[in-house]
């Protein structure tokens, strides 16, 4: 039967929509084993903003402290459907895995009985890359640069292993995201080098060439059965996993007996996680253990040096600041003692989604935010402007959503060496994207000069703006990061779980004392650290969140400085905008006493 080009964009639409077959073809007339041949033909799939949307659904009903039978049985029904469009996802994801490799695929998934597996050829590493290949210590701790393909030489190892050993492979990473990667590098390993097509999501299992059955486990920490399997142990981001302790109590006896082997790898956090004892070797008292891990460190500079080719150095070192630069790929870990902010709480306030354990329970689990688009939540931008330093100080710009109780974090950026100019086009860029009604800066030194090339925005713009002004003292600095404290504290602040800058710049925040022996707080000014820009520029956004019991004058913003609701801002009887009240009055230093 011929369908009309009408029927076919409508089935499309609908199917990317997330509607069902039966729905599609009771409105289009057209049967669900011709959808079925159009979606793979075509690569149709559910388009990424409606599962975002349902995720976000999702998350809302769960949060709910007395959900009605309706909103439960609605949650029921959402979790199923985005259960299937995870399933339509695998199903495409294998369809495109197939359909780039080379020809001669064999017809039976994941049997690779029969292959010469030393006729098979190797994937071209780097020489680091082969270094741990060659690893053959049975405990293995690899601290990482960030973006030097260790995910998938992880892979490699894995699936060759299992041709020759037979034995299990357990992959265990902080999200169902994260294992997802590398779980999609084995099965782009195994289409190209060894022309077999596999199908699994949270277990693969493979007939190996000696016709061993071998199991490929992929797993999040929010696994409830992790202790019924037994393999070779891999954790990625181990240096990241919330509750290490507990995770290591069950995921740990996966790999007892003695021919197993277990690998940490991942990019460094903080000090106080307990992946920090690990790697220095010491128990949970602090002394020094021989535990016969073989404990190795890749930065960038050193995958560069044996042959990745894969950065522009010059490039990287403008984009992030030194301390950024140090973190991602210098596998420097954050010292967050004496820290105002805890790392358990600011994991806390990761954005967060619903999945079902293995176990068929529902458990919140780390995940990315989706894409912002505009439903009407207020916005507020904050700023903390380059303070025009000899080694180029840094400057950061946040954009925060106030949703219903929560202040989501959907923006943020830190940049050095940039123009007044550059910065307060950068302000009136973010506003204006965001539809913003409070902007906060600092106006203490370079900040004035910023200000005042912002200062007419409400004039620019057709909604309410509030401008506010920032000068520092003592007093102004610690109420208004106690402001943000009892934020984080009261599970009010939500961010990214990928944006580790975020999380930095928190911890970066400590108390001390002043030369004269003040008690205050201050950023850590360690190996070019700065001044947490962008940690402060979060905390001026948030000075516009309500928050109780906060010893700001106000959380709700007291200078205005806008446009009229219906049109263009009204202007001020003098020829210059009045500018909006400060927090502070001081001119005393600049968040550092």
């Amino acid at each position: 039967m011929a369908y009309s080009d009408e029927q076919i964009r409508q089935v499309r639409e609908l199917i990317q929509k997330g509607a069902d077959s039966a729905t599609i073809e009771r409105q289009t007339g057209v049967a669900a084993r011709t959808q079925r041949t159009w979606r793979r033909k075509h690569g149709w799939a559910v388009d990424g903003d409606v599962v975002r949307q349902i995720e976000y659904r999702i998350q809302e009903l769960m949060l709910l402290d007395s959900p009605t039978p309706e909103q439960n049985e609605l949650l029921g029904t959402l979790i199923d459907k985005l259960g299937r469009f995870n399933e339509q996802k695998e199903k495409t994801e294998d369809r495109r895995i197939k359909s780039t490799a080379v020809p001669g695929i064999r017809k039976k998934k994941n049997d690779f009985s029969g292959i010469d597996i030393d006729g098979i050829e190797r994937p071209p590493f780097f020489e680091y890359q082969q270094e741990f290949l060659d690893d053959k210590a049975r405990d293995r701790f690899y601290l990482k640069s960030r973006q030097i393909g260790f995910s998938w030489v992880v892979a490699w190892e894995a699936l060759e292993d299992a041709m020759m050993s037979g034995k299990n492979k357990i992959f265990i990473s902080a999200s169902k995201n994260q294992v997802g990667q590398i779980r999609t590098y084995v099965k782009q390993f195994s289409v190209k080098y060894y022309r077999v097509q596999l199908s699994g999501t949270d277990k693969i299992t493979i007939i190996n060439p000696q016709g061993d059955l071998v199991e490929f486990h992929f797993l999040s920490t929010n696994s409830t059965t992790t202790q019924s399997y037994h393999g070779d142990l891999y954790i990625d981001e181990f240096c990241w996993i919330p509750n290490l302790r507990d995770l290591l109590d069950t995921a740990l006896a996966q790999a007892s007996h003695k021919h197993y082997r277990i690998t940490y790898f991942s990019t460094p956090s903080v000090k106080s996680h307990y992946s920090y004892n690990i790697w220095e070797g010491l128990d949970e008292f602090g002394r020094k253990v021989d535990d016969e891990i073989s404990r190795r460190v890749i930065t960038i500079h050193d995958a560069e040096k044996k042959g990745c080719n894969l950065f522009d150095m010059d490039r990287l070192k403008k984009r992030f600041t030194p301390r950024q630069f140090a973190f991602l790929f210098l596998c420097e870990w954050i010292d967050d003692e004496g820290s105002i902010f805890k790392m358990a709480d600011l994991e806390a306030c990761y954005h967060k989604t619903k999945v079902k354990t293995d176990g068929g329970k529902l458990a919140l689990e780390n995940a990315s935010l989706p894409d912002y688009k505009n439903t009407g939540n207020p916005v507020y931008i904050g700023y903390d402007p380059n303070g025009g330093g000899k080694n180029g100080d840094s400057a950061s710009i946040a954009a925060g959503e106030h949703r219903l109780d929560r202040l989501r974090i959907i923006g943020s950026h830190t940049f050095n060496n940039k123009s007044i100019n550059w910065q307060a086009a950068t302000i009136k860029s973010w506003v204006k994207k965001y539809k913003a009604g409070f902007l906060g800066i600092d106006v203490t030194g370079i900040g004035e000069a910023v200000y005042n090339l912002v200062r007419d925005l409400p004039h620019e713009v057709d909604w309410p703006l509030t401008i506010k002004r920032f000068t520092y003292d003592r007093e102004n600095k610690i109420n208004l990061i106690l402001h943000i404290e009892r934020i984080v504290a009261g599970r009010k602040l939500e961010f990214d779980s990928e944006d580790k800058m975020i999380l930095q710049s928190f911890l970066a925040i400590k108390a001390g004392t002043t030369g004269a022996g003040r008690s205050t707080i201050m950023a850590d000014r360690k190996k070019g650290i700065g001044h947490a820009d962008l940690f402060f520029a979060i905390a001026h956004l948030a000075y516009n969140f309500p928050i109780e019991h906060s010893r700001l004058r106000s959380s709700v913003p007291v200078g205005v400085s806008h446009g009229s609701g219906s049109g263009r801002g009204t202007p001020h009887s003098s020829d210059k905008p009045k500018p909006s009240t400060s927090i502070g009055v001081s001119n005393g230093s600049r968040k550092a006493s």
